[in-house]
């Protein structure tokens, strides 16, 4: 769960939809917001959750 937290709205909405392809390959995330309503640890729990099926990785500060 995100909370937007300047801007209310996208509060109970859908507003990130991803297209799968069942591989690491041609994959597609659609964000309907940006990056800077979110709060720093919230905007690195979804790259780690995102990259993977990119077949990439975060590295680690």
């Amino acid at each position: 769960m995100i909370d937007a937290f300047l801007n209310y709205n996208f509060h109970g909405r859908t507003c990130v939809l991803l297209s799968p392809t069942g591989t690491d390959r041609g994959n597609v995330r659609y964000m309907g917001f940006d990056l800077y309503y979110l709060k720093t640890y919230q905007v690195k729990t979804f790259f780690d959750e995102l990259l993977p099926l990119f077949g990439e990785t975060r590295e680690m500060e």
